[in-house]
């Protein structure tokens, strides 16, 4: 669906006349975010054991949703255009879920959730030109497999 937007302008239009709610702005013009979490799932499973991708997957798919709820009705102080509250949301939500994986047999140990989600949250709040749904999962779950490589 999403190529078919680009190269058909006269989709895009039908699309964004009958679902306009469900577009971001910048969307309007680019691929939406649920088109960046599918190809970063795709290739957090690719690169990573399937503990750490999944934790990178839900640290984005439950913390990022989290953290936009929390900002949006909470969130008060301002940073790069993020909220603080917001982010602090999207911590403890990739902690909570993190700590809950590690009781599945996946090979997940606390310090490889704890870095993980640091480095989610991090990279959630930074203003870096890649949408997030992209960046979180690949760079959080980069640093876990990185720490499981080093560290074992």
């Amino acid at each position: 669906m999403e190529a078919a937007r680009f190269v058909f302008p006269g989709v895009n239009c039908w699309l964004l006349s009958h679902f306009s709610m469900l577009f971001r702005e910048q969307e309007r013009s680019r691929l939406t975010g649920s088109s960046y979490l599918l190809i970063s799932s795709l290739l957090a499973f690719s690169l990573f054991d399937k503990g750490i991708a999944i934790a990178a997957v839900f640290f984005l798919a439950v913390g990022d949703a989290l953290a936009g709820m929390i900002g949006d009705r909470f969130g008060r102080r301002i940073i790069f255009n993020k909220t603080l509250e917001g982010g602090l949301a999207f911590l403890v939500c990739s902690l909570v879920i993190g700590m809950v994986l590690t009781t599945a047999d996946l090979d997940l140990f606390p310090s490889l959730v704890v870095a993980g989600a640091i480095a989610a949250c991090a990279v959630e709040l930074l203003p870096l030109p890649l949408d997030d749904n992209l960046t979180v999962p690949l760079f959080s779950g980069g640093v876990m497999a990185a720490m499981e490589f080093f560290y074992g």
